[in-house]
Order: structure tokens, then C-alpha cells, then sequence
């Protein structure tokens, strides 16, 4: 379990194109835990995200704040095609690196 990450559930995290990969992971943690009403020390960023509940409406709606804050174009099912935190997380701070 991620246990260095203290983030409260009403805290909403930002991010930018600018973020690094720990800050889009406690973005993204941050997101999913007030988005399924789970203490943030309960997720585990190896851990795929249908397993806390995570339905596609959900990661439609994840993917759509992820586009308008960090200012890229994500497909609908970039949740389910990096189904971690870890892997999510790596492939977006990658792809607003290589679009600079």
C-alpha cells in the first residue's frame, strides 16, 4: 500500500503539463479514492483499478479532467489501457514529455 502519500480525500490535488510521475500518481490517487469514497492509504498504485470499483463511467470521467489538465488528447479507455496508477501514470508523464 502507498503509505507515504498523505492525501486527504476532500483534498483535490492539480496538476499541469508540468507535472512529474509522483505527482500524477497523487493526482491520480487523490481522484480515484474521493471518486470511490476509499482512504487514499488503501490504493495501491500496482494494484488495477477495476479492482477498487473503477467502472467505465468513472474512467470516462478520469480521462476527460486528465485531458483538460494536462492539456493533451487521451482515448476514453486510457484507464483500462493502463489499468495501474504505476503504468498510468508513467504513460502520461511520457507522453507530455514527448510533446514538448
Amino acid at each position: 500500500m502507498i503509505s507515504e502519500n498523505n492525501i486527504s480525500p476532500e483534498k483535490t490535488l492539480t496538476i499541469s503539463n508540468a507535472a512529474t510521475v509522483a505527482e500524477i500518481q497523487n493526482w491520480l490517487i487523490s481522484k480515484i479514492s474521493s471518486q470511490l469514497n476509499l482512504s487514499p492509504s488503501d490504493i495501491d498504485i500496482t494494484t488495477e483499478l477495476a479492482t477498487y470499483g473503477l467502472d467505465s463511467m468513472d474512467a470516462v470521467m478520469i480521462s476527460g479532467e486528465l485531458e483538460d489538465a494536462l492539456e493533451i488528447e487521451l482515448a476514453s479507455t486510457v484507464l483500462w489501457d493502463y489499468p495501474t496508477i504505476e503504468s498510468l501514470s508513467a504513460f502520461l508523464y511520457n507522453t507530455i514529455n514527448s510533446n514538448e
